[in-house]
């Protein structure tokens, strides 16, 4: 059985050795109760030499190789108008996905 404290010094294995790279802006364990995540703002050339990096740190210290997940800051929440709001319905259509739930009524 694995303890609260073992999680949590688990985690910080990959926010210290995250805070010691270069690339790395900043990083924070984020995430409640039990799992969670860390979180790494990375200067966008050094993405993928970081994330392969971070996770064999990891894997060293737990024997356990971690899921790494990339994503990219947009320009933030915006307002969409009705056909921009149907066409990412009709693209979620497409893609077997139902994200209609997310969407309210637009705001006039």
């Amino acid at each position: 059985m694995i303890s609260t404290e073992d999680r949590v010094t688990r985690k910080s294995v990959l926010r210290y050795h995250a805070r010691q790279m270069d690339s790395c802006y900043g990083a924070r364990m984020t995430g409640a109760g039990f799992g969670g995540c860390a979180v790494a703002l990375v200067r966008s050339p050094d993405v993928e030499s970081f994330a392969i990096s971070v996770a064999d740190c990891y894997e060293r210290a737990t024997s356990i190789r971690p899921d790494v997940s990339v994503w990219r800051a947009g320009c933030g929440a915006t307002l969409l108008s009705p056909p921009e709001i149907a066409g990412l319905i009709a693209a979620a259509a497409a893609a077997s996905t139902d994200l209609s739930h997310r969407f309210r009524r637009p705001v006039r």
